[in-house]
């Protein structure tokens, strides 16, 4: 009976609503204009409250003003979706240019990386042909130590070989030495010889003259 009457009740709201939606739409156009345009306005769209406020002061009924308060809000969701639609579209209209863009920065700084790779590898080209050089330097600077060692080794060869000549020279002159000791060895004892046949000579000599003094 309750859900009856409930329902009794808000048909009879909903009734007195659409008799005064009837009345508001037969009445002066300026009067009906202005109510929109107020309730409508930018300045009641920056404020709810202020909505509400300006539909109080046209309609009584709860019902009605919460009819207009809906209205106001599918309104104002139309406009939200009117917005978004051309928000939407605006920014799919400017997406592809935006995008052509970006692309051409991204083809430009991908270009400007390229160069300065390339730089950097001509750069990398140069220290390389410096190190070569310097290698190949250090080799002739190589080979010219070896060249230098290999005669150093030559002459330190001939200086060996020159050491043992004077070494076989010294031995030689050794002996040589030897054999100059046996000869003036053998010189002095040939002079002993010589002086005691001398001392030998000189005294028959002197009896020879002392036998002929005698006579």
């Amino acid at each position: 009976m309750a859900n009856r009457l409930g329902g009794f009740s808000r048909m009879m709201m909903l009734s007195t609503a659409k008799n005064r939606m009837m009345m508001l739409s037969t009445a002066k156009n300026s009067t009906r204009k202005e109510g929109f345009r107020r309730m409508f306005s930018s300045e009641a769209d920056k404020n709810h409250k202020e909505i509400f406020g300006r539909v109080d002061r046209y309609f009584d009924t709860g019902i009605t003003k919460a009819l207009f308060t809906g209205s106001a809000i599918g309104r104002g969701i139309t406009y939200l979706r009117i917005g978004v639609v051309d928000t939407t579209q605006k920014r799919l209209d400017t997406l592809p240019g935006e995008l052509e863009n970006n692309v051409r920065g991204l083809k430009n700084q991908v270009g400007e990386l390229v160069k300065s790779v390339d730089e950097l590898s001509n750069q990398v080209d140069e220290f390389l042909k410096i190190v070569y050089e310097f290698s190949n330097q250090v080799d002739e600077f190589l080979k010219t130590v070896v060249t230098r060692n290999n005669e150093v080794d030559g002459f330190r060869n001939q200086v060996d070989e020159l050491v043992k000549s004077a070494d076989g020279l010294r031995n030689q002159v050794d002996e040589l030495v030897k054999s100059v000791d046996e000869l003036s060895n053998q010189v002095d004892e040939f002079l002993k010889i010589v002086l005691s046949h001398n001392n030998k000579v000189d005294g028959l000599s002197n009896q020879q003259g002392a036998s002929e003094k005698s006579i």
